[in-house]
């Protein structure tokens, strides 16, 4: 997996990034964001994107740090074959997590998701739930 670190590095795979990051925002999200912020977020430093051309895997990372603990987020993660090919990448992923300071790596996901990042090694922690709220 290559993390793209420079504005320059995500221009060069924009095209990619997009391709592969779509259909999970149209399809497994919820409205919170689209690819264009995504990439948005890693160009300002809020997020990492990474790229894998064999599996060809995208995905966008976020650090959050609680009090106890440091987790990287999984925000998007898309690719042709993604539950076939998730344990290829992954062992890479957590290596760069760990070094880069996490003691655990978590999503908010669909269930088709969840059962792919469950097959890696992944546990349900929480239920999130969510009131979306408007002005009355």
């Amino acid at each position: 997996m290559k993390f793209l670190l420079t504005p320059a590095d995500i221009e060069e795979h924009r095209g990619m990034i997009i391709r592969l990051l779509t259909p999970v925002v149209e399809h497994a999200g919820r409205g919170e964001f689209t690819v264009d912020d995504l990439i948005q977020l890693a160009r300002d430093g809020r997020a990492y994107i990474g790229i894998s051309y064999a599996p060809e895997i995208c995905g966008a990372f976020e650090f959050r740090h609680y009090p106890q603990s440091v987790s990287v987020n999984i925000i998007a993660l898309g690719g042709e074959g993604l539950a076939e090919l998730a344990d290829l990448w992954f062992e890479t992923f957590k290596k760069w997590a760990f070094v880069a300071g996490a003691t655990s790596i978590e999503a908010s996901c669909s269930r088709a998701m969840a059962r792919i990042l469950k097959r890696i090694g992944f546990a349900n922690e929480y239920e999130v739930v969510r009131l979306k709220i408007e002005e009355s």
